[in-house]
């Protein structure tokens, strides 16, 4: 049974997509994912490796994600709320969450085995600090009730 929280202190960071280069000599093309992207997964996989389990998750898995983004200063006024206000500007949800998980490879064999990726985005608490808080628990309901539960059957 798998249940570990986790609290990134880094602003969260979209995926990019990946960038393609072509060798002037060769002709060759040559895929690359940018550094930045590639310095914030291995700052969150140092982060998690503090939880990582004993023994690699070869198991069906949920995780849940909450991205803290900064707030605008234009919502650091009084007429804005003081806690976690929903960001719905870009990024989208699903590239924070590619991103996430690419950083989370070592915690399972394959990340096809997280079958459940509930995720939301918000701004930070007025004096709160962009983060990314998430959990990795085992998914042992079985498909149709999640589904049922949450209206989709």
């Amino acid at each position: 049974m798998i249940d570990v929280r986790i609290v990134v202190p880094i602003p969260p960071l979209a995926l990019p997509r990946s960038r393609t280069t072509r060798n002037p000599k060769t002709g060759r093309v040559h895929g690359y994912m940018p550094a930045r992207a590639m310095r914030w997964q291995s700052d969150v996989a140092a982060v998690a490796a503090a939880y990582l389990p004993k023994q690699i998750i070869d198991e069906p898995v949920r995780v849940a994600a909450l991205f803290v983004v900064p707030r605008p200063k234009y919502m650091l006024g009084k007429k804005f709320a003081d806690g976690l206000i929903w960001a719905c500007q870009r990024p989208d949800c699903d590239n924070f969450s590619k991103g996430l998980l690419d950083s989370l490879r070592s915690f399972w064999r394959d990340d096809a085995l997280v079958v459940c990726l509930p995720t939301m985005k918000a701004y930070a608490e007025r004096t709160g600090r962009a983060r990314v808080v998430f959990r990795i628990a085992s998914q042992t309901e079985p498909p149709e009730a999640v589904a049922r539960r949450w209206g989709l059957l």
